[in-house]
């Protein structure tokens, strides 16, 4: 029988069972166990009103438009600091003169036999060889603990783009007080949109180090209903109800079982806080029920085998990874979600099916809300009633590109960009769009969740695949990665472009051994030094003058002081004058200014952020180096 066919589906939702008694073999109702009262949507919306779209608490910093973005290394990153247990990590951000510390989480990775997570490996369908995957560990699991009690190559580091902050100089000092002595790990997160860079470090705390920083910016509550999981889970058989959720300042989404995603709150700016997901779904094809998240999870199938990987949950993020549908019993999801955004990867594994599909039904609260997407900018509108819609995606999509889609309205906006990573030739892709209050039957057949299709909408692979099973010479892959960025109300076509951008070029991030320049001497030379206007909007085409001011505030005449401009990558160029400016020395008390004249190219895009830096040195000695950016708009 053909085996699941899974994409990445991410818009997440689960705790509302909208599935029927025949479908589901009990009704379990709306989240009965955590039920949603008038007063929390009412301090949502008093709470979201006041705070907006608004960095975190933690993260006033950052670099500004990728604050959804996870900074992630692996575990050889912090090689000088080593052996440092996971728990003893902590991380630092420079703001100002002053050290703030951030959230940084260690999530430890493990080589593991996915046979071995299935608790009865002689079973036929996990015969065949053994299948060594690298995943998340999790002493909850049959994965278990890493064996390796350290941060070892493999384990990953996540921080938040929203949380950098400044390069340190020698009036930050080597870090901040109270942290034991010895090396230190300076991280370099780079945004190749515009060349922008931000700073991170890492540091080896005390025992019983706050890695949050007092802060938690994602609750995962793993909740199943038949008890502990090592020893209530049905590995060879569902149904297995839960009643799990991932709770951020921007969304809520609730899980009713392995597979099985249908809830989705979103909080941000002002959005209503109503569940707009009746299911997120995957099957072969339109109308085929056969194989579907129900029958994935064993709710309308006798052999429904599944195990979890990992159920984590971090101050910065959680991951929520399992196996097993129907005859694709190594066919992998794993979500990581973050305060705005979730990831959702699908790694087909499994035998030739014909087709697949996965995509997103709404709920009939989600009505009022814009559907739109790369071929359809202009969008229709979600209201149970049919729409043309021009089907299709980029043409580069089969070759690793991506797609964005946006569901938008006063209940918030959800962007989705999908990617497909694979090396099956020919393959075909294309969309999928169905809004109909009343469907009918063949192709319009709801095979999953409740009877109606709001907005329903996401990817199909509409060609025959061939086997994805690794236990197989000569077997192809596929994974698709589908990214959610939740925010509040009526979000525009250009947030959708931008996140799409995001995902297309991601952050980059190297990391090395801190050093620290060297330190006025006692009683010598002090130079402050600072740049003006520290942000600015501009529009292409258009000029901007920076003043730059150093001042010698220390007892002694300074030495030679160099200050130049840098300018990466070329949508802004210097105007006029020296790129480097000279001064044989600052006296006591005194101080110099010098004016730079840039110019934005024609034709660089709105949104843009490109980066201005200026390089202040004393004797070939870097004191500082200031960054500063425009917006154009």
């Amino acid at each position: 029988v053909a085996a699941p066919a899974v994409w990445n589906n991410p818009a997440k939702g689960a705790m509302i069972s909208r599935a029927s008694e025949n479908e589901r073999g009990r009704d379990r109702g709306k989240h009965r166990a955590r039920p949603v009262a008038p007063f929390w949507l009412w301090a949502v919306a008093i709470a979201a009103a006041v705070l907006g779209s608004q960095p975190s608490a933690s993260g006033a910093a950052g670099l500004e438009g990728r604050e959804s973005d996870p900074v992630v290394l692996t575990g050889d990153a912090v090689r000088p600091l080593a052996p440092v247990e996971p728990g003893h990590l902590v991380a630092y951000r420079v703001s100002g003169e002053s050290w703030e510390q951030v959230p940084v989480q260690v999530d430890e990775r493990v080589d593991v036999d996915f046979r071995s997570l299935y608790p009865f490996p002689d079973q036929d369908f996990v015969k065949g060889g053994p299948l060594v995957v690298n995943a998340y560990a999790d002493p909850g699991t049959l994965v278990g603990p890493d064996d390796d009690p350290m941060i070892d190559d493999d384990d990953e580091i996540a921080m938040m783009a929203a949380d950098t902050g400044e390069r340190v100089s020698s009036e930050t000092g080597t870090g901040p007080d109270g942290l034991p002595d010895g090396p230190r790990v300076e991280v370099e997160v780079r945004d190749p949109l515009d060349d922008r860079l931000a700073y991170l470090y890492l540091f080896r705390g005390p025992q019983g180090a706050d890695q949050g920083a007092g802060g938690d910016y994602v609750k995962y509550e793993f909740d199943l209903l038949a008890g502990d999981y090592l020893t209530a889970y049905g590995f060879v058989d569902g149904p297995n109800p839960e009643a799990s959720s991932v709770d951020t300042d921007y969304y809520l989404t609730g899980h009713s079982d392995r597979w099985i995603d249908d809830e989705l709150r979103l909080k941000a700016g002002g959005a209503t806080g109503v569940d707009v997901l009746d299911r997120e779904k995957a099957q072969f094809y339109p109308g085929y029920c056969g194989r579907s998240t129900d029958s994935f999870s064993g709710y309308t199938s006798a052999s429904a085998e599944g195990t979890f990987i990992a159920n984590i949950d971090g101050p910065v993020r959680a991951i929520r990874s399992y196996l097993g549908a129907n005859s694709g019993p190594y066919t992998q999801r794993e979500s990581v979600f973050y305060e705005r955004r979730q990831d959702v990867r699908t790694f087909l594994r499994v035998h030739a099916i014909p087709q697949v599909m996965q995509f997103t039904d709404y709920s009939a609260a989600a009505a009022g809300m814009t559907y739109r997407n790369q071929l359809n900018p202009g969008g229709v509108t979600i209201d149970g009633i049919p729409d043309p819609v021009t089907p299709g995606v980029p043409a580069a999509v089969p070759d690793a590109a991506s797609a964005w889609e946006q569901v938008s309205g006063p209940q918030g906006s959800i962007d989705i960009v999908t990617t497909l990573r694979t090396d099956i030739q020919g393959l075909g892709v294309t969309s999928y769009y169905l809004d109909n209050a009343s469907p009918g039957g063949g192709a319009e057949t709801q095979c999953t969740g409740d009877a109606s299709a709001y907005g329903s909408s996401g990817s199909w692979i509409n060609t025959a695949l061939p086997n994805t099973d690794p236990r197989t010479a000569g077997a192809n892959y596929l994974t698709s990665t589908k990214t959610l960025f939740y925010g509040g109300p009526e979000a525009s076509v250009a947030r959708a472009e931008s996140h799409r951008a995001s995902v297309d070029s991601p952050l980059s991030v190297a990391s090395s051994e801190l050093t620290i320049p060297d330190a006025e001497p006692p009683g010598g030379a002090r130079l402050k030094v600072s740049a003006r206007p520290t942000r600015r909007r501009i529009r292409a085409g258009a000029y901007r003058r920076y003043r730059v001011a150093v001042r010698n505030r220390g007892a002694a005449a300074s030495g030679r002081v160099r200050v130049c401009i840098a300018i990466p990558g070329n949508r802004v160029r210097r105007i006029g004058g020296r790129r480097c400016r000279i001064r044989d020395s600052i006296p006591a008390g005194n101080r110099v200014r010098m004016v730079f004249r840039v110019r934005v190219r024609n034709r660089v895009r709105t949104g843009v952020r490109p980066a201005v830096r200026f390089a202040v040195k004393e004797d070939g000695r870097t004191i500082r180096t200031v960054v500063r950016r425009l917006r154009v708009s």
